[in-house]
């Protein structure tokens, strides 16, 4: 069987190449804008209700209002409290202080913060219980890097 070259066929399958017949060149490419035409505004609503989904998704995950025995302000899904300090947050600490309690938990974005606004509760805390807060928490990098905690800084207190 002889070899015609203007019957060659050259490329594969996912790649563009060229076939020759009758004289003209085809091209063939494969690409998702012939297999889903795509609009605006389908990608304006397929933008919103990921954003709905993510938003409800944040706000109804973390739904342990019960857990907590502590006061607590309304926080918001990624910030927490933050917004809540404003620009004085001495003075913003002191007016939740007195809208809650004066033991009250904040939520600084996802870290939770114990604030403790009376003198009678801070010596309760610093005086009578302070065993129970000197000792540092053992983080994963202290314990893998530095050999499992063991060195004078990251000793539990009373070792």
């Amino acid at each position: 069987m002889g070899s015609n070259p203007s019957r060659r066929r050259t490329g594969t399958c996912g790649r563009a190449g060229t076939a020759a017949r009758g004289g003209q060149d085809l091209r063939v490419v494969f690409s998702l804008v012939f297999v889903l035409p795509v609009q605006p505004t389908s990608i304006a609503i397929l933008f919103f209700f990921i954003l709905l989904s993510t938003v409800l998704l944040l706000c109804f995950s973390n739904s342990r209002s019960s857990s907590s025995s502590l006061p607590s302000p309304p926080r918001t899904p990624i910030i927490g409290n933050l917004h809540r300090l404003g620009s004085f947050p001495h003075h913003s600490l002191a007016a939740l202080s007195w809208e809650n309690s004066p033991l009250m938990l904040l939520h600084l974005g996802r870290f939770p913060a114990l604030v403790i606004s009376s003198k009678e509760i801070s010596e309760e805390v610093l005086k009578v219980q302070d065993l129970a807060f000197a000792s540092k928490s053992h983080s994963k990098a202290a314990v893998g890097v530095i050999l499992g905690c063991k060195p004078l800084a990251f000793a539990p207190y009373g070792e």
